[in-house]
């Protein structure tokens, strides 16, 4: 369920959409990274994720929801993302590729 325009910190609209995103690891201390998150969207954003103990799962916060990855191996990660703002509820999901 979605407005049909991107909410303020959401990056999707209408029924079904898509996006092209940047997230650049920017710290890490141990288990704890930042990234710098930007979208096709116009969207730019610090998120903070954690790596649990089992070394894939990877938990976000974001501005208006909490993604939750899995580390498929070193250059893709699955990602599922639910976003509830007063209104918009959107959720997702998609790969992020490694690029070089």
């Amino acid at each position: 369920m979605k407005d049909e325009k991107s909410g303020e910190y959401t990056h999707h609209e209408g029924k079904i959409s898509s996006i092209t995103a940047h997230a650049e690891i920017t710290e890490q201390e141990g288990w704890v990274q930042y990234c710098e998150f930007s979208s096709d969207k116009g969207m730019n954003e610090i998120r903070i994720w954690v790596i649990e103990l089992d070394n894939k799962t990877v938990h976000f916060a974001a501005m208006d929801g909490f993604p939750i990855c899995e580390i498929m191996s070193d250059d893709f990660i699955h990602v599922i993302c639910g976003h509830i703002t007063d209104d918009n509820s959107v959720v997702v999901a998609g790969i992020w590729i490694r690029v070089l």
